[in-house]
């Protein structure tokens, strides 16, 4: 249990690290984007999971019009849970925002 808090900022700081890689680059916005469904387990607890999420979609419209229903209802189910919690995550918002709004332009 100790060790936990730990995990924790380790995992925060390779999310960290990842976002930078991907941040402004396509090239391996689209590497990260085939691993990522391997890591989705680690958004229930880890916000910075939540934000390399949201680089590897923003501003990427290719890779957002292959986002999946899954991946929809797992944010949503994620904004669902805080708000019944009392808490507000803008992290999880902000991959709507990033997912519905890619190179300046509107995606229907």
């Amino acid at each position: 249990a100790a060790a936990r808090p730990l995990l924790a900022k380790v995992t925060g700081l390779i999310c960290s690290c990842a976002r930078s890689f991907v941040e402004t680059n396509p090239k391996n916005q689209l590497l990260i984007h085939g691993v990522l469904d391997k890591a989705m387990w680690l958004l229930d607890n880890q916000p910075d999971m939540a934000l390399l999420t949201v680089s590897v979609f923003k501003n990427n419209k290719e890779l957002c019009q292959q986002v999946t229903p899954d991946l929809v209802t797992t944010f949503a189910d994620l904004i669902l849970r805080d708000r019944k919690g009392g808490r507000t995550g803008p992290w999880y918002l902000m991959f709507f925002k990033a997912i519905v709004v890619a190179e300046r332009v509107a995606l229907a």
